[in-house]
């Protein structure tokens, strides 16, 4: 795995370095994708949640790990 990261950025300053390294990308040369945006800052800083009633129907989908056994080893990765 990953390290956790050592510090956290507030959303909003994320959202205007986001703003500020958009304005930079516009003007620099080349064709890349700036490495950070505003979009990305709010998704990052947004908790995303899914219905999957559908999912299940349709499907026919049994996740392979309940809620309650991801949370359970999600703390455990922490200890």
């Amino acid at each position: 795995g990953v390290p956790a990261p050592a510090w956290r950025v507030p959303a909003a300053l994320a959202r205007g370095a986001g703003s500020l390294i958009e304005a930079a990308w516009r003007v620099r040369p080349g064709a890349d994708e700036p490495p950070m945006t505003r979009f990305l800052a709010e998704q990052l800083s947004t908790a995303h949640w899914f219905d999957q009633r559908r999912t299940r129907a349709d499907l026919d989908w049994v996740p392979e790990v309940t809620l309650d056994e991801g949370f359970r080893r999600l703390a455990a990765s922490y200890r």
